[in-house]
């Protein structure tokens, strides 16, 4: 049932009130965001020495997992999917025992006291 010239007349002139036209009303093309194959290499090229040691295992893996999906496109339960995945095969570290064992027998700093 289409609306009445009287209706249609009321919705022109309530957008016109509003300053908004029928076609400030369709969608808009917008940008899609990069994905993260497209991005990641933007990131790992600005990143300084420090933070390309400490992150680019991480970003190889996103790279593997996540290189066709968009930024956007990525939730919470990914990462944390990821986050475990990656805990769980992680090769334990030469220097994990050892700071284990310091942890185990150091003293509690907050009450020793010098006096």
């Amino acid at each position: 049932m289409r609306p009445g010239p009287d209706r249609l007349a009321a919705a022109q002139q309530a957008l016109a009130n509003l300053g908004v036209t029928v076609t400030d009303l369709q969608p808009q093309d917008t940008p899609l965001a990069p994905t993260f194959g497209e991005y990641l290499p933007i990131v790992i090229a600005a990143a300084g020495p420090g933070a390309s040691r400490i992150y680019s295992t991480y970003w190889a893996r996103m790279a593997t997992i996540w290189g066709d999906r968009r930024l956007d496109d990525v939730y919470v339960s990914d990462i944390e999917a990821m986050k475990n995945t990656a805990a769980a095969t992680a090769r334990p570290s030469r220097h994990q025992h050892w700071a284990r064992r310091c942890a185990r027998w150091r003293k509690p700093t907050a009450s020793w006291s010098p006096h």
